[in-house]
């Protein structure tokens, strides 16, 4: 099997709808990508995980604008396509979308924002936002054998909130 050429295509903004949306996520996502075109070039394998947001699904509520959901929507499109393109060298490439997490920032929102908070925590079926070690497990799975045959999934983790 002959490998692709990792060309400039793959990152290039004239290719890319979101971009102008992705542009400020953009190099976070390049060592991601880097370490993928290095997978293809020693054709070992490899596992990309890409943290999106449940806001690649879902508008939020009371956000003004809507650049956060755009850019969390193309991560989860990327995502796809790459899986796409590195799924014959053993690549998988998946995006974790969490939702609501009691992390150091939303500590202070709660302090500040209190009503907000409780408004969010009110539309999880769950009942509460989850802890930030939540996701850590999945990404553990992802990243493991046991997912080999996964690749360009979008796993949702937010107790429920996109059920409604």
């Amino acid at each position: 099997m002959t490998r692709p050429k990792i060309t400039r295509r793959l990152i290039d903004p004239a290719n890319s709808l979101a971009w102008s949306a992705m542009d400020f996520l953009w190099p976070a996502q390049l060592p991601r990508l880097a370490y993928g075109a290095m997978a293809l070039t020693l054709a070992t394998g490899g596992r990309i995980i890409n943290i999106a947001s449940i806001n690649a699904l879902v508008a939020g509520r009371g956000i003004a604008g809507r650049h956060y959901e755009a850019a969390k929507g193309a991560i989860v499109q990327l995502s796809r396509a790459v899986a796409a393109d590195w799924a014959a060298h053993k690549i998988t490439v998946n995006a974790i979308l969490p939702g609501s997490f009691m992390t150091e920032p939303n500590q202070r929102w709660s302090k500040i924002y209190p009503e907000v908070i409780e408004r969010t925590r009110s539309n999880i079926p769950m009942g509460d936002f989850g802890q930030p070690e939540d996701p850590g497990p999945l990404a553990v799975y992802l990243a493991s054998d046991a997912s080999r045959y996964m690749t360009g999934a979008a796993l949702v983790i937010d107790g429920g909130y996109t059920l409604w």
